[in-house]
């Protein structure tokens, strides 16, 4: 109801705000959106490196992701999880649970 309210109140308002956010620049909206995201990446960033296993396979998973190359016409998430897997595949073996001969347990 508290809610309502308030939107009842201002909603003569939103035009003029809907103006301002027209009349600003697009990297400014791209500022604003980036700040509001950095929460975000650093708890996935955290998350990610926490545990021991595939810290370098998911950091080039990132840096790939975030890189937006192309290649044959197909997006950067892609590569990325691609590319990931086989540098954990390559360089983190260890990690993987069929290379020491043990089924995963769920």
């Amino acid at each position: 109801m508290i809610a309502g309210a308030i939107f009842v109140v201002c909603a003569p308002f939103y035009g003029y705000v809907v103006s301002l956010i027209e009349a600003t620049p697009g990297y400014f909206i791209a500022i604003i959106a980036g700040l509001a995201l950095i929460r975000v990446i650093t708890s996935s960033l955290a998350i990610a490196f926490s545990g021991r296993k595939h810290e370098m396979g998911a950091l080039f998973a990132f840096l790939i992701a975030a890189s937006g190359i192309q290649i044959l016409e197909i997006g950067s998430s892609f590569w990325a999880l691609v590319l990931g897997v086989m540098i954990s595949l390559v360089f983190e073996t260890k990690d993987f649970e069929f290379a020491k001969g043990k089924q995963a347990v769920a």
